[in-house]
């Protein structure tokens, strides 16, 4: 007992539904498969464990989504992001991406993180080229198929550019979320740590 008084944290969902006036979609608890997702090991639990909790917590995640964002025939563009680094916003995004997919929707993943995304180590797929390659419009093709879930398209990070942050604010980003919103039913774009750099704030303006 005083140890959870001690504990300054959010610990309750409906903490955020009263505090900060926004709806919460899904909890999804902490377990040892997103652990050993985020040291690297290169799978998706929402594929490779579908009976576990955590898969189901991200079924109620895509019920949620279902019924408070896919309102219309239109697509969804969703954007993830996490306060600092190793909070697991690339596990949400990629096992949020493949549970959508496995649904029979038409999803586009985007690593928004070109600094240090490492989506394409879940995803199974080469990391370049990738979004930078796009945004430089260099005309390479960089969309991948995940080889483990049909439906799901990738587009990863691609090179490291010295200036992310300007790549994404240009007429391009916005044109490129535009063509994806005409070819998908949802895009997952996994943006930076919001309180280290400002491209998740740039890219959650076209969420």
């Amino acid at each position: 007992f005083v140890r959870r008084m001690l504990r300054t944290g959010v610990t309750e969902p409906d903490e955020v539904e009263r505090v900060l006036d926004t709806a919460v979609y899904a909890v999804l608890p902490f377990t040892e498969d997103e652990q050993k997702s985020d040291q690297g090991k290169g799978h998706l639990v929402a594929a490779s464990k579908p009976d576990s909790i955590i898969a189901e917590a991200f079924r109620s995640l895509r019920t949620s989504i279902h019924f408070g964002l896919g309102h219309s025939d239109a697509c969804t563009v969703i954007a993830i992001s996490g306060p600092a680094p190793k909070v697991g916003k690339t596990f949400v995004s990629t096992n949020m991406a493949a549970t959508l997919a496995k649904a029979g929707h038409k999803v586009l993943y985007v690593d928004g993180d070109m600094r240090r995304g490492d989506g394409e180590i879940k995803l199974r797929v080469a990391r370049a080229p990738g979004l930078s390659n796009l945004l430089a419009s260099d005309g390479r093709e960089v969309v991948q198929k995940c080889p483990s879930i049909d439906g799901l398209d990738v587009i990863s990070r691609g090179k490291s550019p010295p200036n992310p942050a300007e790549l994404v604010m240009t007429a391009r980003f916005v044109d490129l979320v535009a063509e994806w919103r005409r070819q998908y039913d949802f895009v997952i774009l996994d943006t930076p740590p919001v309180l280290a750099v400002t491209d998740p704030v740039v890219i959650a303006k076209q969420a």
